[in-house]
């Protein structure tokens, strides 16, 4: 089966705009970029020939020669860090190919009936090598935990168990690592499979969502946060997302963020939102409605006595809790361009 890369830009193929330039010298240790490494760029107070630039945080007044309008989101390249940031303006061909899966979104995805029959099927077929079959074993133990059982390194790891890199694995030609990853066994296993076997569709259908996963974190890397998919049977749908927060004080290091958005079966939508600076840990909680709200909030002192490590500050229980997958679409797609909210 063939695989496509994803990739948000193609360097000798893109349309490129005049040249985006900061005005003042900057170290590249100042910004943390890399010549041709590609940022997500929002545009804080627009102008006709400078322009206020937010880069993850951080804010450079530029010199452009196109109108850049406040609010404006850019996909940009590092054209060199060294003696100015230079930025070019590049296409955005990423958000065609996430407008076109997005409707994939809300579907939950259920791995672990595919991935049994998958086994059992490979046992007597021998369809499966030895590094895919070990993944999927790996990925079926990793899904019988229990939710108390599933730790931060568990967790950290996922997106690695996932495949979620398969396709920089392969430009590398590490096969053994894209085999290492569930999109890569299950590529081979599509490869086995003929279009008359029973688990082929479904085989096609978690490339699709595992696709899909890989596009949001493409785009979301781009802005300088981590994007976690939590496809566990416990939850209808469920991410994560790590990112830095605005800078203290002088000489104060970043709070770090975390957006945890899920959807079960009993509380339906849930957020939940975490900061952590030198001072120890925020937490609030964003529920379906204000009685779930109350329901959970009753569980205030239980979750201080889970956290042993870090003090927690403050809690906070509301309700306006999003859709996750509605608020990942119109965070991974720019200003929600060519997204239709139609419900009945």
């Amino acid at each position: 089966m063939a695989m496509s890369l994803i990739s948000p830009i193609s360097l000798p193929h893109l349309s490129v705009q005049p040249v985006v330039s900061a005005s003042a010298p900057h170290e590249e240790r100042q910004y943390d970029l890399q010549p041709n490494q590609l940022v997500r760029v929002t545009v804080a107070e627009g102008g006709q020939e400078r322009a206020l630039l937010d880069l993850g945080h951080r804010q450079v007044l530029a010199e452009t020669k196109v109108p850049l309008q406040s609010g404006q989101k850019l996909n940009m390249v590092v054209v060199e860090t060294s003696p100015q940031l230079l930025l070019r303006v590049v296409e955005d061909k990423l958000a065609g190919r996430l407008l076109r899966a997005l409707h994939l979104l809300g579907e939950k995805t259920e791995l672990a009936p595919l991935l049994s029959q998958l086994l059992a099927e490979a046992g007597g077929q021998k369809m499966l090598k030895g590094p895919a079959r070990q993944t999927i074993e790996n990925v079926m133990a990793f899904l019988r935990q229990s939710p108390d059982g599933i730790t931060g390194e568990d967790l950290a790891g996922l997106a690695r168990l996932l495949g979620m890199d398969a396709e920089a694995d392969l430009a590398n030609g590490d096969l053994d690592k894209v085999l290492a990853g569930l999109k890569g066994a299950l590529m081979q296993a599509a490869s086995q499979l003929s279009s008359e076997d029973s688990p082929s569709s479904d085989v096609e259908k978690r490339l699709q969502n595992l696709e899909l996963l890989q596009l949001c974190r493409s785009r979301l890397d781009g802005e300088g946060i981590q994007f976690i998919p939590l496809p566990l049977p416990f939850l209808e749908q469920g991410y994560l997302l790590a990112e830095r927060g605005h800078p203290g004080e002088e000489g104060e290091a970043p709070p770090h963020v975390l957006t945890l958005s899920l959807q079960l079966e009993g509380l339906g939508n849930l957020q939940v939102k975490l900061l952590y600076d030198q001072q120890g840990l925020y937490a609030r909680f964003f529920c379906e409605s204000r009685s779930v709200a109350d329901f959970v909030s009753s569980f205030r002192e239980e979750l201080t006595d889970m956290l042993t490590s870090v003090p927690l500050q403050g809690a906070a229980f509301t309700d306006g809790a999003q859709d996750p997958a509605q608020a990942l679409a119109h965070r991974v797609m720019a200003d929600g361009d060519g997204l239709l909210d139609a419900r009945v």
